[in-house]
């Protein structure tokens, strides 16, 4: 692969880059690494996404792909918006001459898309009968346009001309059916009015509480709890870390200044500085619970690590038996690291700083420290509703 050339030399942000990375030790050998997957393999998808930045631009078109409405559905309104369905005056403009009559209308009427979707007799119909309440949703007047179609094909191809309320229950079943699955709630409703209200009235909000805190290794073990944080992931990033013992006593702290990174490479980083500062102390491995689920998974090896932290991964699995020392633990019991990675992010100037006191730690990591060494609990509110439906977290 060839290297792009300014005035007949390399690019100087290339030769930056490839001068900054680190060469591996070791004796593994030399791997080819596909860059826009996480598992390092090369996939057709992510090569087409790389020369085809594909993105929804359009308000109207994007609200057309939603993922409770079925791809046909999706398709027939994309038909429709760019007037692509074979109704009569659309076949006549492109040189089919035939004769046009709406099958729903008594009068003659030319089978057009605005007539057939808005201006005609059926359209007409469902349009009153659905004024009755409030839907909440978008995809109502897609469903509405699909079995008006359905209708209309149906009465062409078949001779079958349905009536307006057998159009109007078909669309309220499948509407109803979208509602039920969207949000996993069963809906004792027969008709659009009865659906309306029962939207209309939302179920009375209660809140679950989670107790929950840090919890202690084994007496004469250490814990060491780290956490990363990038703002706006890939953005500025921070780490930090504290080593405690069984009884929850500071040991040793630290806060870092990460640069611009990912929000999964500013956890490992964090993670790596905290083993390294273990062992430039020369103390035990120690026990070490983290609160982001992915990078558990990474260092017990049930997940493939991305290619862009391997290098990192790899040394913290030379220095911790991750599949007995490495767990996962709720962000509530994890409230200190984060903290000093919320620090560590503003020390541009400091790319590490340690605290070997708790009088040295920052004042709001300070507090976290005292109330998890006094055991007290940490609180979750869950919101739910009374039919004790979990409906969001924090």
């Amino acid at each position: 692969m060839g290297y792009p050339k300014v005035g007949g030399g390399i690019i100087p942000e290339i030769i930056s880059s490839i001068s900054k990375l680190v060469v591996p030790s070791g004796e593994r050998g030399a791997e080819a690494v596909w860059m826009p997957t996480t598992t390092v393999k090369f996939t057709l998808s992510s090569a087409y996404q790389e020369v085809q930045q594909a993105q929804n631009r359009s308000f109207v078109y994007s609200h057309r792909w939603r993922p409770n409405l079925p791809v046909k559905v999706s398709f027939l309104m994309l038909r429709l918006m760019r007037g692509r369905l074979p109704l009569d005056k659309v076949l006549c403009n492109i040189g089919f001459q035939l004769p046009s009559k709406c099958f729903y209308c008594a009068a003659a009427a030319v089978e057009t898309i605005e007539h057939v979707f808005f201006t005609g007799g059926l359209a007409l119909e469902l349009a009153a009968t659905s004024a009755q309440g409030r839907f909440l949703y978008a995809t109502l007047p897609s469903w509405i346009c699909w079995h008006i179609w359905k209708a209309r094909n149906k009465a062409v191809f078949e001779g079958v001309r349905l009536q307006g309320s057998e159009v109007c229950q078909a669309i309220f079943r499948d509407v109803k059916a979208v509602f039920e699955i969207q949000f996993h709630q069963l809906m004792d409703v027969h008709t659009f009015p009865e659906l309306y209200d029962a939207i209309a009235v939302a179920a009375p909000l209660r809140y679950g509480i989670l107790i929950m805190g840090w919890k202690p290794s084994e007496a004469g073990q250490l814990t060491l709890n780290t956490d990363g944080c990038s703002k706006g992931n890939l953005g500025m990033s921070g780490g930090g870390g504290v080593l405690r013992n069984s009884n929850g006593e500071l040991v040793v702290a630290f806060s870092a200044f990460l640069g611009k990174q990912s929000s999964l490479r500013a956890e490992v980083l964090a993670l790596l500085a905290g083993v390294q500062l273990c062992e430039a102390r020369r103390m035990a491995t120690p026990f070490v619970q983290l609160d982001f689920g992915i990078l558990v998974g990474i260092l017990q090896r049930r997940f493939h690590s991305p290619w862009y932290v391997r290098m990192e991964v790899e040394e913290i699995w030379q220095r911790v038996a991750v599949e007995n020392e490495v767990s996962y633990c709720v962000r509530e019991a994890n409230k200190v690291a984060d903290a000093l990675a919320n620090v560590g992010d503003t020390h541009i100037q400091d790319s590490l700083r340690i605290y070997d006191s708790f009088q040295a730690i920052p004042v709001l990591a300070r507090g976290e420290l005292r109330l998890d060494q006094w055991r007290l609990p940490a609180i979750r509110r869950v919101k739910r509703n009374m039919r004790g439906q979990n409906l969001s977290g924090a």
